[in-house]
């Protein structure tokens, strides 16, 4: 059996807030409160949640463009966390980034063809001529005309941006792309078109995602497995297909039942949410969902549950609730 591609356990991110004449730690925000996740060759794992709950904090961590306060990241079998800051360099050609704004991810006083022409420099990869004709088939490959080499990124609509943001981080044929929220910003007659280019580069490249999102309509369109996140924990993590068909914590059935229905007078039974999140730097006691579940009892309020096995079939459905079932 192959080795998984990415294997995370115990993963934490505390961001310390400052105070007084010295500026000491006076608290810290749990962004990441231990989190663990496989990830196989090829696969896609969606990471979804509200807005705040840690999803581009994880994925950011999971490349070191955060340094992770906690925990463990093996890579193809290497420990990231070990690597020295010129080793990681070297292997960030295999770990690569597509950000939620396209404009601002891109230099305004570059043109598409130095934007996309650097990390083959940065990793001296190829002569100039040899670079000019990557760059321009790379142009061809997310569908941008061969004109775009020439033009600066303000030129450009925003789908057009995003598909040179996506062009740059295929450049150097990376194993795993983190794609944080990368059709957000995007209208949605654009968005179905970006996702699309993604699911066929996948295929051509053999590429894995960690795909980011808000949206669990988009999520479903592009992901194999689902990680549910809340307040710095995943409290679901399941295929994709059981996600949809068997929901079994009381937050993913909230955020399914506002995902909205295309059809003509199709109803669908609302779950309302009371209360606002609570705050990652004052996490409530027991479980985090607790004051927000209508299925909360005096032992949510105390006893955090762990992430547990409740699946029926081969693939695991991990639940992090005292009465999934």
């Amino acid at each position: 059996m192959q080795a998984s591609l990415l294997e995370v356990k115990g993963l934490k991110k505390y961001f310390p807030i400052r105070g007084g004449f010295f500026g000491k730690p006076v608290a810290k925000v749990h962004a990441v409160d231990d989190v663990s996740f496989t990830l196989q060759h090829g696969e896609t794992l969606g990471l979804v949640g509200e807005s705040g709950c840690g999803k581009s904090t994880l994925g950011r961590s999971l490349l070191r463009l955060y340094e992770p306060t906690a925990g463990e990241i093996h890579f193809d079998g290497l420990d990231l966390l070990s690597l020295s800051p010129q080793e990681m360099r070297a292997k960030r050609r295999d770990l690569q980034i597509i950000f939620q704004d396209p404009f601002s991810s891109l230099n305004p006083r570059m043109t598409i063809g130095q934007v996309l022409a650097e990390p083959f420099i940065i990793h001296k990869l190829g002569s100039s001529s040899e670079i000019t004709i990557k760059v321009r088939k790379l142009l061809d490959t997310v569908g941008l005309a061969a004109d775009a080499h020439d033009r600066y990124p303000h030129e450009f609509s925003g789908g057009q941006r995003q598909r040179v943001g996506i062009a740059r981080a295929i450049a150097l044929q990376p194993k795993l792309i983190v794609a944080d929220e990368p059709v957000s910003a995007l209208d949605v007659s654009i968005q179905s078109q970006i996702l699309n280019l993604l699911v066929d580069l996948r295929k051509e490249f053999k590429l894995s995602y960690i795909f980011v999102a808000h949206d669990l309509a988009v999520i479903e369109h592009i992901s194999d497995k689902v990680a549910v996140m809340y307040l710095g924990k995943i409290v679901e993590y399941t295929t994709a297909k059981n996600l949809y068909a068997r929901p079994a914590h009381p937050y993913t059935k909230a955020l399914i039942a506002a995902i909205p229905i295309p059809e003509l007078g199709a109803k669908k039974e609302k779950q309302i949410l009371s209360g606002d999140v609570p705050s990652p730097i004052n996490p409530p006691s027991g479980c985090y969902f607790h004051p927000r579940c209508p299925l909360a009892t005096e032992r949510c309020k105390v006893e955090s549950p762990k992430l547990r096995n409740i699946g029926q079939t081969e693939s695991p459905h991990l639940v992090s609730c005292h009465y999934a079932e």
